[in-house]
Formats: C-alpha cells, sequence, structure tokens
C-alpha cells in the first residue's frame, strides 16, 4: 500500500469473492450529476452534445450516481483523443475518495491509428506513413501493464457513489460511463459443446499488415527478408 492504502487487485477481488449477486448495468453521461475541477470543463460538441474536456493538466470530474444492485462491475469509458504530443492518454479512476487497488492510479486510453499510405512507392515497399483517426472510442478499463488480462472490476455496494476521473497526461473528450456486469466466460469444452459439425473447408488468412485500425503510430508494417516462410513474400 502507499498514502492511498490501495489494496492489490487479487486481495481486493478475494475481500468481495464470496458476495455472487449479478449487477445490474448502467448508463452516465459525462455531463450529468457531476463537478469539476482544474483543466477540465463541460465542452459542447456538434455531434454529441455537452462531453467533458479535459486539457491535460491534471483536472479531475467528478460523478455522483446511485447503485441500485450491490455486485461486481466493469467500468467503460466513451471517449474521443485530442491533439497532443501523441502519447497514449494517462487516467486514474478512484472511487469514493480512495483508490480500490493499485492498478487504477495508472490506466491507458489509446489513441488509434490507420496507414495513410499504401506503402510502396514506385514499386518500392516502404514503411507507410500513420494517420491519427479522431473519432469516439469505447474501451473497458484495463490493466495498463497486462499482468490482468480481463477488464479490471470494482465492487459497488448499494447505495450513493463517487467516481472521479483524473487526467494524467495528454487531453481528450469524455462521452459516456457504463457500468456493466462482467461476462462470464465457460471453458473451452463448455463453449465449443454449443457448436455443430462444421462443414468448413480451407482457411481464412489474415495479413498483418493490412490492419485497418491500430493502438500505436508504431505498429507499421514492415518489409522482412530473413525467412522464405514469411507471407507475404
Amino acid at each position: 500500500g502507499d498514502e492511498q492504502s490501495a489494496s492489490d487487485y487479487k486481495a481486493y477481488i478475494s475481500e468481495y469473492e464470496a458476495d455472487e449477486n449479478e449487477a445490474t448495468a448502467f448508463h452516465i453521461n459525462a455531463e450529468s450529476n457531476m463537478a469539476v475541477s482544474g483543466g477540465a470543463s463541460v465542452y459542447n460538441t456538434e455531434d454529441s452534445g455537452n462531453v467533458i474536456k479535459y486539457n491535460d493538466e491534471n483536472g479531475f470530474s467528478d460523478w455522483k450516481f446511485v447503485c441500485s444492485k450491490s455486485g461486481w462491475y466493469n467500468l467503460y469509458l466513451t471517449y474521443m483523443p485530442l491533439e497532443g504530443r501523441g502519447n497514449s492518454i494517462e487516467i486514474s479512476v478512484m472511487l469514493d475518495g480512495d483508490y480500490p487497488y493499485d492498478e487504477l492510479k495508472d490506466l491507458i486510453l489509446p489513441r488509434w491509428f490507420e496507414n495513410a499510405t499504401d506503402g510502396s512507392v514506385s514499386g518500392t515497399q516502404v514503411i507507410p506513413n500513420q494517420k491519427e483517426i479522431a473519432d469516439w472510442y469505447t474501451v473497458a478499463v484495463k490493466d495498463s501493464v497486462g499482468l490482468i488480462n480481463e477488464p479490471l472490476m470494482i465492487y459497488l455496494s448499494e447505495g450513493e457513489h463517487t467516481l472521479r476521473i483524473i487526467d494524467n497526461e495528454e487531453p481528450f473528450l469524455l462521452k459516456a460511463i457504463e457500468l456493466n456486469r462482467p461476462e462470464k466466460t465457460g471453458s473451452y469444452n463448455e463453449i465449443s459443446s454449443h457448436y455443430g459439425k462444421s462443414d468448413a473447408t480451407g482457411f481464412i488468412k489474415l495479413e498483418g499488415e493490412d490492419a485497418v485500425l491500430k493502438t500505436g503510430a508504431s505498429l507499421v508494417p514492415k518489409s522482412d527478408n530473413t525467412s522464405a516462410s514469411l507471407s507475404p513474400a
């Protein structure tokens, strides 16, 4: 722990694991029941009305909401990256004035890119320029280090709560917050038992270099002639 007395995620999960109540999903418009401070403000957009604008100055916004059913929730954010230094957006999430666990202090909202050119000049393969795509994206809050694969969960008791989102780096717009019941994923045998016999023949081949959307400008196709097994040749 540290000055915020944040607990380890696994310890946090085990603290409430006996509670199997199934949560009910709910949606919070970014501008409703909220207060802003510092580098955050209400901002009007033509397509989405009022949203919250974070100006990359450690601004934060608070939302008060009522949870009608206690249980586990995944947190989803609908956001749009704004022009900045080109880095990923870094945020923190607090619940009721504290960090339930350390992973919520350092969260990433990625920027999204596509190839701006086809990667060839006069028949010669070159690394294509990358273009950032400014749009609304909805992502689940996940561990930025990648040690926890599934979306992070928070436990909400029945009653009123306060959620705070802090901008640590890079500007962005926030349109909506969703708290959804975590999906329960069955084992491979459980899922595959529902599939009928497949009549499919052949295979579907997707080339990595043809990705239409990427979470970083450094994810670019490159030529590699070190192996004849590489595709495309």
